[in-house]
This record gives C-alpha cells, structure tokens and sequence, in this order.
C-alpha cells in the first residue's frame, strides 16, 4: 500500500513554485516528515514533481543569441530586434518567451529552431518551444496578446 504526502511551496514573486511528492512504498504518510524517515523503516523514498523556477528576464541585442536557462524566458529589447535560440540542453526541454518590453522581438526560423514562420513578438506575446532531440526546437504555439 502507498501513502502519499504532498508537499506544495509557494513563494511570493521574489520566490518559485514548487510541487512535489514524497512517496514512501509501504509505510503511513505520518512517518514521513520533511522528506525523512522518522522510523527508519522505508526503503524506497520516491521523489516526484516538478520546480517551476521564477522568470529570468534577460535583455536581448540584435542578432544575439538567447540562452535557454530556465524554462520561462522574459525578454525585453532596447529598440526592435531579431533573435536566434540556442541549442536545447536536453530532450524534452520547454521554453517559454514572452515579451515583457514594448520593441518587438523577432525569433528568427533559421538553423535549430523551427517554426511555422519567424516569431514577432510584441509586448506581452508569447512563443512555447520544445526539444523533441534536445538540440533543436520545434514550435508549439504562440500567443498575440
């Protein structure tokens, strides 16, 4: 039998969100606290879910190349600009970019990355990619906010 406990943190904006699951195989939900084995009697302690990590918001420059750091990317640009993507840094990998300044920002559809049509991205737009190879990165969907 499995006992799950839930463990949800939510930080304010300075913060992250994180949800994850502590799981011990055979042994009551009370005898887990704070991800330890307070009896010392489970033998399989499975840790699942997923941290979700505050935007990093990164300036970009015309022809530069963005950076994937963190699964939601916030972009601002001093005037209009046209941008690449750099290589995914493992399968699976999302990204998320949203533009957070006025001046549009182009993501170009060139070399790895692949999109229906180059992205241009206004204030507030958004472009969702995936790693299928985890180098290059196909397009999800978009939003013209």
């Amino acid at each position: 039998m499995r006992y799950a406990l839930c463990l949800i943190a939510v930080a304010a904006l300075a913060g992250a969100v994180c949800a994850e699951t502590l799981e011990g195989v055979g042994k009551r939900v009370d005898d887990i606290q704070n991800g330890r084995d307070t009896r010392n009697q489970i033998k399989t302690l499975r840790v699942s879910g997923k941290a979700i990590s505050k935007a990093t918001v990164a300036v970009v420059a015309n022809a530069g190349a963005i950076a994937p750091t963190s699964e939601w990317l916030a972009l601002s640009a001093a005037g209009a600009v046209t941008c690449t993507v750099q290589v995914a840094t493992f399968k699976g990998q999302k990204l998320n970019i949203v533009n957070t300044g006025t001046p549009t920002i182009t993501i170009a559809d060139s070399g790895n990355v692949n999109l229906s049509a180059a992205a241009v991205l206004g204030k507030d737009d958004n472009l969702l990619l995936y790693s299928y190879s985890g180098t290059n990165w196909v397009e999800i969907g978009r939003t013209d906010n």
